[in-house]
Formats: structure tokens, C-alpha cells, sequence
């Protein structure tokens, strides 16, 4: 009885110090992580103009952490220098991947709201009726487009976004087939504009005078439908040089957009191709420059989040080098990330393997678009977009 107290009272003393110390670095890697957020914005701000760079503050700040010279370390020596037991040992491993579970989805929350992250995404065009009663969710995939809208003027002169066939006849469908995807994480955006048909048409109405109109029908119609945000499709790139005007005000129409919902994700598509030979940079310069917030600066803080380069109709060589082209281009005038660039992804082509895009995408630390994800050939979509997913894990 006496020699189990008296053990009991050892143990107890020799472990005090112990405790003590997980508790001080317990409470020293809470602080850490409450300022992190502080440190990466103040860090942000001190590289912010060399643009990748900012990756690299994220992971030493990231790594300082949750490894060697932050809090979590300290275990490792305390493990040491007490000479644990098996036990003792058990439990400080228990205490430490209970710290870095708490610690890692906060760096990650933290870090996720700084830095672009990398996207999966797919246009579905609306027109293939076949799934209209059904609605299923794309596989593999984390940003779904709703493809395509347009938006006119009513007969009492009210702005309404219409055009995506059944789920504009029958929103409550748009909305069952947002919160399917909300369900497994995906967001979900529109697409409005496109080329080819008429929908793209409707750029040419909006003037000085009423986009601020077509801008709050816009937000109110995405807070409706709980959607994430919108894809600025415009295709009228062969009037980059005399409709310079109306491109500036599409860049002023999405920077509105962005000011009424600044939490909205946006972004804009433009054609394959880079270079003097290719018209439409100019046509997304002046887009972007008309998204500016604020004075021109040398930052150049555009309202346009990413860059969709649909990359459908050459080789993967010749579109490899045009989307470096694109993607250095934008890091230079818009300090894009990597991240921030989408590469279009055709289903059907017949002059690169679109895995194979993917995958060297992925390599590079660009995004993926998918054109597109056929409602009316499920498991063939779901059989690419997975595929792309895959590329991603692997990278």
C-alpha cells in the first residue's frame, strides 16, 4: 500500500514538469496561429509585387509552424530530454496530432483566403434537355459553369438574366442543382455571354448609363440562387480594335459586379493564341484595365479572379507555349498566381490527348476547364473530369 502511494507520488512529481510544458507550447501554438493571419497579410504586402514569391512566404510561414522552429517542435524535445516512457510516449503523440489538427485547418483556412488555390472546373451547357430531370452532379470536378446565360432588358425596362434554358424556366431546378453541388463542395458560378449565337450579343446594350443596373441585376440574381460568382465569356475579340470602348466598359461592368459582392468569384474567358499575331489580347488588356479598383497602380489589382484560355484547336506543344505566354503576361501586368490561369480543356479534341493537357497543367500549378461536361453523356464527362482530378492528386 505504502510503496504504490509512494510510486504514485514519484510519477506525479517526475511528470509535473512535463505537463507543464505541454501546456505552455499548447498555449504557445494557439498564439502563433491566432497571428498568422496578421503575419501573412503584413509578409504579403512586403513581397506582394514579385507575385509567386508569395507562395514561398505562405510555405516558410506554414512550415515554421507545424515543424522545426515552431511550437509543435518543442514535444520532440521535451520527449527527449524526459526520457518518456512507452506511454508517456503514446500520449505526447496523441497531444501532437491533436495540435496539428488543430493547427493545420487554420493555416489552411488562412492561407486559402490569401492565396488563389487551384480549381477543377467544367462548363454544362444548358441546352442538352436530356438531363433536365435529373440534374447530376459532375464528378471530380470543384467549380461547376452553368453554361450559358445572357441578360435584356424587360418590357418595363428591368434587367433580367435569362437564356440557360430549363433552368431559367424552372429556377427552382437551377437551385436544386446548386445545393446538390454545394453538398459535395462544388461551387458553382454562370456563364453568361459565350460566341457563336446570340446570347453574346447582349454586350452591345450595356452603355455608361445603365451598366451600374446590369451590375446589381447580376449580384441580386447570384444571391437568389446562391451562387458563387460569374464567368465573363466574352467572344467578340475581333472587335479589339474598334470597339476599345466597349471593352473597357465590360472591364467597368465586372469591377461594379465585384464592389456589390466582393466575396464573388469572377473570371474571363479568352481564345487560344498569344502574341502580335493573335487580336484578342488586346481586347482582355482592355478589359482588364477597365477592371482596375482604384487608380492604376503598380500593383494593378484587377476584379477579374482568373483567366480561362480556352485552348481547344492546336496542338499541346503550340498551346503549352501560348498559355506560358498568357500566363507570364497577366503575372507581369495583373500579378496572377499560376493558380489563377485555367487551362480550357476540349473533350473532343483531335490534336492533343485532353489528359494529357491536364495533367501538364497541373505540373505547372495552373487550373483546368473543362469543355465541356456532356448531361447528355454522364459517365463519358464523369470518365475525363475524374481523369483530370487524377492529374492533380498526382502533380
Amino acid at each position: 500500500m505504502s510503496s504504490s502511494s509512494s510510486s504514485s507520488s514519484s510519477s506525479s512529481s517526475s511528470s509535473a514538469p512535463y505537463a507543464n510544458e505541454i501546456i505552455h507550447h499548447y498555449a504557445e501554438a494557439k498564439r502563433l496561429t491566432a497571428s498568422l493571419g496578421r503575419e501573412i497579410e503584413k509578409q504579403v504586402a512586403v513581397l506582394g509585387k514579385k507575385g509567386s514569391d508569395k507562395l514561398n512566404v505562405m510555405r516558410e510561414l506554414f512550415d515554421g509552424i507545424t515543424s522545426r522552429g515552431g511550437a509543435l517542435y518543442q514535444f520532440q524535445q521535451v520527449m527527449q530530454r524526459e526520457k518518456l516512457d512507452a506511454s508517456d510516449l503514446e500520449t505526447t503523440r496523441v497531444i501532437i496530432e491533436g495540435m496539428r489538427a488543430y493547427v493545420k485547418p487554420v493555416l489552411l483556412s488562412v492561407v486559402s483566403k490569401v492565396l488563389p488555390q487551384t480549381e477543377i472546373g467544367t462548363w454544362i451547357p444548358t441546352w442538352r434537355l436530356g438531363w433536365a430531370e435529373e440534374c447530376p452532379i459532375p464528378q471530380g470536378i470543384t467549380c461547376a459553369h452553368i453554361f450559358v446565360g445572357t441578360m435584356n432588358l424587360d418590357a418595363k425596362g428591368n434587367v433580367v438574366v435569362e437564356g440557360m434554358d430549363f433552368m431559367s424556366t424552372q429556377p427552382g431546378k437551377m437551385d436544386t442543382f446548386v445545393k446538390a453541388c454545394h453538398d459535395k463542395g462544388i461551387r458553382v458560378k454562370i456563364s453568361i455571354g459565350g460566341g457563336g449565337g446570340n446570347h453574346d450579343n447582349f454586350w452591345a446594350n450595356i452603355t455608361e448609363e445603365n451598366v451600374p443596373k446590369y451590375a446589381q441585376a447580376l449580384v441580386d440574381f447570384c444571391r437568389a440562387h446562391t451562387l458563387e460568382g460569374v464567368d465573363f465569356d466574352y467572344e467578340m475579340f475581333h472587335h479589339s480594335k474598334n470597339t476599345p470602348d466597349q471593352q473597357i466598359l465590360v472591364g467597368k461592368f465586372i469591377k461594379l459586379f465585384k464592389e456589390l459582392m466582393p466575396e464573388a468569384h469572377t473570371s474571363l474567358c479568352c481564345n487560344g493564341g498569344f502574341g502580335p499575331k493573335f487580336e484578342w489580347q488586346a481586347a482582355v488588356k482592355n478589359i482588364m484595365d477597365g477592371s482596375l479598383q482604384g487608380a492604376k497602380t503598380a500593383s494593378k489589382k484587377a476584379s477579374v479572379d482568373r483567366l480561362y484560355i480556352m485552348s481547344y484547336t492546336r496542338t499541346q506543344v503550340e498551346e503549352a507555349r501560348d498559355i506560358e505566354g498568357w500566363a507570364q503576361w497577366m503575372n507581369k501586368e495583373y500579378q496572377f498566381l499560376p493558380a489563377q490561369i485555367s487551362v480550357g480543356i476540349f473533350a473532343l479534341s483531335t490534336q492533343y490527348d485532353p489528359v494529357a493537357l491536364a495533367a501538364w497543367a497541373a505540373s505547372k500549378g495552373y487550373s483546368s476547364c473543362v469543355w465541356n461536361w456532356d448531361p447528355g453523356q454522364v459517365a463519358k464527362s464523369n470518365q475525363l473530369t475524374n481523369e483530370v482530378a487524377a492529374c492533380y492528386k498526382k502533380a
